[in-house]
């Protein structure tokens, strides 16, 4: 006996605009030098760490608290590129070197909105690589450190600023 199932399915969205979905997907992510978009990144990764630390009593080998004693974040990156056309007009000259010299934001947009979903701010590199293998395209990639992590309701989405 076949099952009958109504038109659509519970969830599933076959008419309106992209833009209404609820699901994230398609972002894009940019690499700024001041605010200015120099290039692109495949795909990235962040860890934040709060350097928690438990902090010990006289007498008993359980930890009395969990204190938060620094923070710091790391974006992993893979396949970016910098267009060089780009850094017409900027301080710094076109360089791959330019993000370990200067300090960069990198910028995660919606696509389907342009909507600013994070911004890593006072980004600098901090090592590089690479993976080559048979019938893949290659990679490259990088690790950057973050001096700030802004998202939410701490973005203004035109201007990637804090409000």
């Amino acid at each position: 006996m076949s099952q009958q199932f109504q038109s659509p399915f519970p969830g599933r969205s076959l008419t309106g605009a992209v833009k209404d979905h609820k699901t994230l997907s398609g972002n894009i992510v940019l690499i700024q030098v001041d605010g200015r978009p120099v290039g692109r990144a495949l795909n990235v990764r962040y860890d934040e760490d709060f350097g928690t630390e438990p902090i010990y009593e006289i007498g008993s080998m359980l930890p009395a608290e969990l204190i938060p004693q620094r923070w710091s974040c790391r974006l992993s990156v893979e396949k970016y590129a910098l267009r060089e056309r780009a850094f017409d007009g900027l301080d710094t000259a076109y360089s791959e070197e330019v993000l370990t010299r200067n300090l960069f934001d990198v910028v995660v947009k919606d696509r389907t909105t342009g909507k600013v979903l994070h911004v890593f701010r006072g980004c600098v590199q901090a090592n590089a690589g690479g993976a080559f293998a048979a019938n893949r395209p290659v990679n490259a990639n990088a690790t950057f450190y973050a001096m700030d992590h802004l998202s939410g309701d701490e973005l203004d989405a035109e201007t990637t600023t804090v409000r």
